[in-house]
């Protein structure tokens, strides 16, 4: 067989092998060829071909640089393959990287490596570089796939101004075939501006399709505009369209805003149509105007469907924490049907409708089952517990929900260390109140740093200055004052010596046994 025959051969057994979804042996084959010196860049392009079509990108990298150090002639084949598979794989920035080296060197490109690196931009939304630039300045031709994966990127991220040029430029192109696709993805970046979404459907060349009512319905929807959204819902019929759950949860939502009896007849309008989103709106529209108890009745609606969610749960749970129903969180909280659905968006809302309702003790119940069954607490939780046990003046339980705080790796906030503070001036723990007001001076300045020790019998407050800066003496001297004007002591003009010496003296009389210094106090110049 002659050499051509052989390389020819070969060529069809890679390309076999790694269409067979024996890439690995395939790639095996090729190295092998190129160390003996007879893998050519065909070659290579059977395989690069056939590992992006399998997403492979990696492999596919790992081959270019292979025919790199070959020294063999790259060409547009091998980089489209490479480009494609990172698409394929969501790697715009290996993608990116690839055009560069194109862009730097003397390897000719074409439309369809454009497109393949353009919808690896699009799908990461990096809608610059997914523009129709690049074609235009290498006088390339703009096809569909390229028109579309610039719709796309400016759909994704909403960029409604070069959705609308690249829809006014279609003509240009002679893609009028594309144009329904283009109006949707128009009308989706439209989306925070209902008025032009609106131009856009009225003006649109192409008949609007379901895609383009969806979205127009979530334009109204975002703008508040829930006239808008249901007329377009109910103009669906008259243009021999049905609507999909899309169109209704959209619908929905959108009549959230203050109008659940309407979300309601929609619901029970379309029962077939009716999705777990159906169900999950109209449960936030309750909430929003303070329906909970309707809110909670989807929840077994749902379960008798057999698609109750965690997401369907937290609606109703958010419905009863907007309008404070504590007992309602908690009934459907601990109902067994609802042990798995459970979590840390459940327990917050939930948390949350117990704070606001001044049940501090049934919020720290939450608190303990939480992590008896392994819930992640969140900030947000520790806050609420915080601020209840502030209000209602237990200190105790304040300073374990602090500690656990801090041992769960969250530093208390500055609303935190205030609803401390509010809970050791009420009960007069003057140590605790001391120490909460300069943490919440350190959390605000970094300034100071509190501690605490044992002397004896007694205690002792230790308020040192961990910085000198020109604010610090304000600073501490205000903590003084405030300290003093907590304990029901008047703070006077003294320098911050005397007003030290005034704070022990109160001290003193207010926690026998407890003595007050301030190490490394900045002396008055």
């Amino acid at each position: 067989m002659s050499r051509r025959g052989e390389g020819r051969a070969r060529f069809e057994q890679l390309r076999g092998l790694a269409q067979g979804r024996a890439w690995q042996r395939a790639v095996e084959e090729l190295a092998r060829a190129n160390a003996e010196g007879e893998a050519n860049v065909f070659h290579f392009g059977a395989v690069l071909g056939a590992l992006a079509a399998l997403s492979l990108w990696r492999q596919c990298l790992d081959l270019l640089k292979a025919v790199t150090s070959s020294r063999l002639e790259t060409n547009v084949v091998l980089y489209s393959s490479c480009v494609t598979a990172c698409e394929k794989g969501a790697q715009w920035l290996s993608a990116s990287r690839l055009m560069q080296e194109l862009a730097a060197g003397a390897v000719e490109t074409d439309t369809k490596l454009h497109s393949a690196a353009m919808s690896s931009y699009a799908q990461a939304s990096v809608w610059q570089s997914a523009m129709l630039a690049p074609l235009l300045q290498l006088a390339l031709e703009v096809d569909v796939v390229a028109l579309g994966a610039a719709a796309s990127a400016c759909e994704r991220s909403l960029r409604w101004a070069p959705a609308l040029e690249l829809q006014a430029s279609a003509g240009r192109w002679a893609l009028r075939a594309r144009g329904r696709a283009l109006a949707n993805a128009s009308l989706s970046a439209c989306a925070a501006r209902w008025r032009r979404a609106l131009q856009l459907l009225a003006g649109s060349e192409a008949e609007p399709d379901l895609i383009a009512h969806n979205a127009y319905i979530n334009a109204a929807e975002k703008a508040s505009r829930w006239q808008d959204a249901v007329c377009s819902l109910r103009r669906l019929p008259q243009r021999s369209l049905r609507a999909d759950a899309f169109s209704l949860a959209g619908a929905i939502a959108a009549a959230g805003g203050g109008h659940w009896e309407l979300a309601s007849r929609l619901l029970t309008g379309e029962p077939l149509t009716a999705t777990v989103a159906c169900f999950n709106a109209y449960a936030a529209a309750c909430g929003a105007a303070f329906q909970w108890r309707r809110a909670l009745h989807v929840v077994p609606v749902m379960q008798a469907r057999g698609s109750a969610e965690a997401v369907t749960c937290n609606a109703a749970l958010t419905a009863c924490q907007v309008a404070t129903a504590w007992a309602g969180a908690l009934r459907l909280l601990e109902a067994p049907a609802l042990a798995r659905s459970r979590d840390v968006i459940s327990f917050s809302a939930a948390v949350t409708a117990c704070c606001d309702a001044a049940h501090w003790r049934q919020a720290v119940e939450l608190f303990a089952c939480m992590q008896r069954t392994g819930v992640d607490v969140n900030g947000v939780v520790f806050a609420e517990l915080a601020r209840a046990c502030g209000s209602a003046s237990e200190w105790e339980a304040m300073l374990s929900i602090t500690g656990q705080m801090r041992t769960k790796g969250f530093a208390p906030d500055a609303l935190v260390l205030a609803s401390a503070s509010n809970a050791y001036q009420k009960a007069e723990n003057l140590p605790r109140l001391l120490l909460a007001l300069v943490e919440l001076d350190a959390r605000t300045t970094s300034l100071c740093q509190p501690s605490v020790e044992k002397e004896g019998s007694g205690c002792t407050c230790h308020v040192r200055v961990v910085r000198s800066q020109p604010r610090t003496r304000q600073h501490a001297t205000q903590h003084v004052a405030l300290g003093l004007d907590l304990l029901g002591s008047k703070p006077c003009a003294a320098p911050p010596r005397g007003q030290v010496r005034s704070l022990q003296r109160v001290a003193a009389q207010k926690q026998p046994g407890w003595s007050v210094h301030f190490a490394g106090f900045p002396s008055q110049s």
